[in-house]
């Protein structure tokens, strides 16, 4: 019974706590391909991929709802590094569709023209006049979009938020290092991330993270995550370390060695959803798959024989905008000799009925080309120039019968037997007339 009333009690707090707008809510899969078109002809980078964005800590002030049903705490907010474009999942911020629909055009083509240098604010600032100059069409979006979300931003307009409010009418900000999550969410802001240290990985672990990500659930949401290199000791497997007091929270970092471990408890997703940051270490080893696929391929001794070791090629990373040197292989292969292949009898009278429709195509009338002729390079050297001979009698007649017959190029065919016509005609009428 407690159990009962205590999810009834928390359904109906959080609900009432929420301040979105769920009628008008507008989710990033309707308007994905709209914000990547937007965000790729504003000049974003080509290997830049539109991702759910995953939830992280917002500041601001919190109504007595809120902290009653202890909300407000996390928000989905729109963040940029080198390799996605991270966009709340849904949009709900605004009493009107459209808006929302706006804020997700908006935050696309902001991100496009983001450079992802200076803090917060002055990067925000800057990447919104470069926005504006380069799209002015988005002129009046931006400013619908700022008057709505500036009318509804909560608190009074101290400190780091007075700050805020200033940099959105574009007035005068005190320098100042203000961090996003010490102010309620700004919508119409994005956050840029350091890049990643995952391109940097080495190419040996390829295999170690594709067994990972077959043992684990796919998840689009993109969360913040940093390195942290692994210690080089020797422990003992499942031995904490002696300083037990730092555990003081999920996000805190502890290089515990699970060789013998590798049960899904069934609470990690909903820890990656709790965590702020997640810390990432590659260790050389993967977890053991939970699905296995038994593939019913041939044996090797049916298989291709290779003729020599390869060749490697380069290969171009487009993700990157890299050419990768000596990336893939080539090799070539011999097949072995099969078994012939015995077609059953309704393929047999399926190739027989075409075999027949191909004989009476063959058979019918068609002209003869210069390609089924032999002489071919002769022919198309020296027909069309033999005719300029074609003035001559019996032979000249013979000479045109013969180029329509083979099909020749009608232009130069035409230029010779005019100049041979030509040439006829003035030296007779060179001889005929006198001197």
């Amino acid at each position: 019974m407690e159990e009962w009333i205590g999810e009834r009690w928390h359904r109906w707090i959080t609900r009432a706590a929420d301040r979105s707008f769920a009628a008008q809510a507008v989710t990033l899969a309707e308007v994905k391909a709209a914000a990547a078109m937007l965000f790729h002809a504003v000049g974003g980078g080509h290997g830049v991929r539109v991702v759910p964005a995953g939830e992280s800590r917002a500041g601001g002030p919190r109504g007595w709802l809120e902290k009653i049903a202890g909300s407000g705490r996390r928000a989905a907010t729109a963040k940029l590094d080198a390799d996605t474009l991270a966009l709340p999942p849904v949009i709900a911020v605004f009493d009107d569709k459209a808006l929302n629909r706006d804020l997700y055009l908006w935050l696309a083509a902001l991100a496009a023209a983001h450079d992802g240098g200076g803090d917060w604010i002055a990067g925000n600032r800057a990447a919104t006049a470069r926005v504006l100059q380069r799209c002015p069409g988005l002129r009046a979006r931006w400013q619908r979009l700022r008057d709505a979300h500036l009318a509804q931003r909560p608190g009074p307009a101290l400190g780091a938020e007075a700050a805020v409010r200033a940099a959105l009418r574009d007035e005068a900000v005190p320098h100042a290092a203000i961090a996003a999550h010490e102010v309620a969410p700004v919508w119409v802001w994005l956050e840029a991330l350091p890049a990643s240290a995952s391109d940097a990985a080495p190419a040996d672990d390829a295999a170690a993270r594709e067994a990972a990500g077959a043992a684990a659930p796919r998840s689009d949401t993109r969360r913040r995550t940093r390195r942290v290199e692994q210690q080089k000791d020797k422990r003992a497997p499942l031995l904490l370390p002696s300083k037990t007091e730092q555990l003081m929270s999920w996000a805190e970092h502890v290089p515990l060695d699970r060789a013998t471990d590798d049960e899904d408890d069934g609470n990690a997703q909903r820890a990656a959803d709790d965590m702020e940051q997640l810390a990432i270490t590659r260790d050389g080893q993967a977890g053991a798959a939970r699905i296995k696929f038994d593939l019913d391929l041939p044996s090797a001794s049916v298989d291709d024989v290779a003729i020599a070791e390869g060749e490697t090629l380069p290969e171009w990373n487009w993700k990157r905008q890299k050419l990768e040197p000596d990336h893939c292989r080539v090799v070539t292969l011999m097949a072995q000799p099969g078994t012939p292949f015995a077609p059953g009898l309704a393929l047999r009278r399926t190739a027989r009925q075409v075999r027949r429709r191909l004989e009476v195509l063959r058979a019918a009338p068609r002209w003869q080309r210069l390609a089924t002729l032999p002489h071919k390079e002769s022919l198309e050297r020296w027909g069309s120039p033999a005719l300029l001979l074609s003035w001559l009698p019996l032979i000249g007649d013979a000479l045109c019968l013969g180029a329509g017959w083979l099909r020749l190029h009608w232009l130069p065919c035409c230029v010779f037997m005019a100049a041979g016509k030509f040439a006829r005609y003035w030296l007779v009428s060179q001889t005929a007339l006198p001197n």
